[in-house]
């Protein structure tokens, strides 16, 4: 009961658009570099992704797909 309430508010809280909860299967994570493609896939060039904040660099957070 304790367990379907919770996958119940995860649902509500994955679907409200202001959330921050990323779905099922997915989840927030801070990628500090990315690489570029061309459109065969060919790689043009690697771009961070840090961005400074205060005093400290953070990478940028992107939303991402579990390979678990």
């Amino acid at each position: 009961m304790i367990l379907q309430a919770l996958a119940e508010y995860f649902d509500r809280k994955a679907a409200d658009p202001d959330s921050d909860i990323a779905p099922s299967g997915f989840e927030w994570k801070e990628i500090p570099y990315v690489i570029i493609l061309k459109h065969e896939g060919n790689p043009i060039n690697i771009s961070s992704t840090y961005e400074i904040e205060g005093k400290k660099k953070k990478a940028k957070t992107f939303f991402w797909f579990l390979f678990r």
